[in-house]
């Protein structure tokens, strides 16, 4: 639904940039390919996970 969404917001209202919150990485291509800048949260906690362990 949400990357449904973005592409409404893209092609009917003429937004530019879009950003779709991603649970599942498999989905990343998908939506790059589509124009849509994604954010993973699994992705952004290991991320933060590991700075904060360093």
């Amino acid at each position: 639904m949400n990357g449904f969404m973005c592409q409404i917001m893209k092609h009917i209202h003429n937004i530019p940039i879009t950003v779709c919150v991603i649970e599942n990485a498999n989905y990343l291509e998908l939506y790059n390919n589509l124009g849509i800048k994604t954010i993973n949260r699994t992705s952004l906690m290991i991320e933060s996970i590991t700075n904060s362990l360093n």
